[in-house]
């Protein structure tokens, strides 16, 4: 009900259907009263990838990073992959991601990485493997 409702919304308010999705957590969530394993084949039924993230930069966590630990977090996880997909929040009540945001910008530069949207190109980087369950 929630996916299809999020997806009725965005599309009422862009005209885009949406076909791309993030578990809250990541799909290898281990807190939820549910396993994301249950939701990967309602999403693949309905046409929709799914995409987990390999740089964090600990901004959604409990502690209030600052804007300098969030740009050394997150470069220092690029640094460690060769396509970094990242996720970084951004709430009313925690604005040091959006501050860090153009310093992380610029490192990116100066690494010469693409900045890409996620798209039907995209690499699937899933951090639940379905393979498991077989």
């Amino acid at each position: 009900y929630d996916l299809d409702e999020i997806r009725n919304l965005i599309y009422n308010e862009t005209g885009i259907a949406s076909r791309f999705y993030r578990f809250p957590g990541g799909s290898g969530n281990t807190v939820a009263t549910h396993e994301m394993s249950e939701y990967i084949p309602v999403l693949y039924a309905g046409g929709i990838e799914y995409y987990d993230w390999n740089v964090y930069p600990g901004d959604a966590s409990s502690g209030n990073h600052s804007s300098e630990e969030i740009v050394e977090n997150t470069l220092k996880g690029v640094d460690k992959v060769d396509c970094a997909v990242i996720v970084l929040h951004d709430t009313g009540a925690k604005k040091s991601t959006a501050d860090a945001l153009p310093e992380i910008l610029e490192g990116l530069r100066e690494r010469d990485c693409e900045i890409l949207p996620l798209d039907a190109d995209t690499p699937t980087l899933h951090q639940y493997d379905m393979d498991k369950e077989e």
